[in-house]
């Protein structure tokens, strides 16, 4: 039996799908996907706090030999409001899993094809982390699209003379053929905006860095992929929609990143109208 290794409050899509880690139980006390073991993620990124992780992190591998693959976000999406992990704490965690023959997968449908800032495609890349599977995605199809993909490092061709195939039932399953050919197209255009991604990254610091105070506000991320925290939400967060909405700025609110980035209909008023509302429905 191999099972996946995924960062608490983690989100790899839906949780009907391979990958699919929800962030929340499907339901009040449902267990989690079938398969799929919990690690431990690094609470901040202080030299001391790194070493107890990765003691830690060793103890979990110790612990549960039956998880044979590890995915990784280098940043996070919503679930952890745009969070990078220390680069060098990644890396030594990478590495302590490939010494325990375990495989790693580096998740960057959210961060990759150049959104991190670095100049490059992956943040893998940029941080010489060295997965041995790297899947993209959003930022290619731009969140509307299902059109994804996955680079492996070893086992491509062993995959092909398996005869595997991936499944085709989606928008571009009548042309797969054009949807390869627009994507190597993106590729070839993605380099052209990586200092573009830099400079904005530079320029949403340099505007919502002077808000932070250890009281009120903290700001996550790196290049187009930020997230802000509100300490306080409870009574910050019906203001700052309303002040969004009357310049025009559509926010994604995230409850709580320590759930996730959905929300329980019983702890939200206007989803549990909706489910009611959706329950006579039926």
């Amino acid at each position: 039996e191999c099972l996946l290794g995924v960062a608490q409050a983690s989100y790899h899509g839906a949780k009907t799908t391979a990958l699919g880690q929800p962030a929340l139980p499907r339901w009040p006390g449902a267990p989690r996907t079938t398969g799929q073991v919990a690690y431990p993620v690094p609470d901040s990124d202080d030299p001391k706090a790194s070493e107890e992780y990765l003691e830690k992190f060793s103890t979990f591998l110790r612990d549960n030999p039956q998880v044979g693959i590890f995915i990784f976000e280098p940043q996070w999406g919503s679930s952890r409001l745009g969070r990078t992990w220390p680069p060098a704490l990644l890396r030594e965690v990478i590495s302590r899993c490939h010494a325990a023959s375990r495989f790693v997968l580096c998740d960057e449908v959210m961060c990759g094809l150049g959104r991190h800032g670095h100049g490059s495609l992956f943040l893998s890349a940029a941080w010489n982390l060295r997965p041995d599977a790297v899947t993209f995605g959003k930022s290619m199809a731009s969140g509307t699209f299902p059109l994804s993909g996955v680079l492996v490092l070893h086992g491509g061709k062993t995959l092909l003379e398996g005869g595997a195939k991936i499944l085709q039932s989606h928008t571009y399953a009548g042309s797969s053929a054009l949807a390869y050919l627009t994507a190597i197209e993106i590729l070839k255009e993605v380099p052209c905006w990586f200092s573009r991604a830099a400079a904005l990254g530079c320029v949403v610091r340099e505007i919502l860095g002077p808000c932070q105070h250890d009281s009120f506000f903290q700001l996550h991320g790196q290049g187009l992929l930020w997230g802000g925290e509100f300490l306080d939400s409870k009574f910050v967060l019906k203001d700052f929609r309303e002040a969004c909405h009357e310049k025009k700025v559509w926010p994604y609110i995230v409850p709580s990143w320590r759930l996730g980035f959905m929300s329980l209909a019983s702890k939200n008023p206007a989803l549990k109208t909706s489910w009611k509302a959706n329950e006579k429905i039926k």
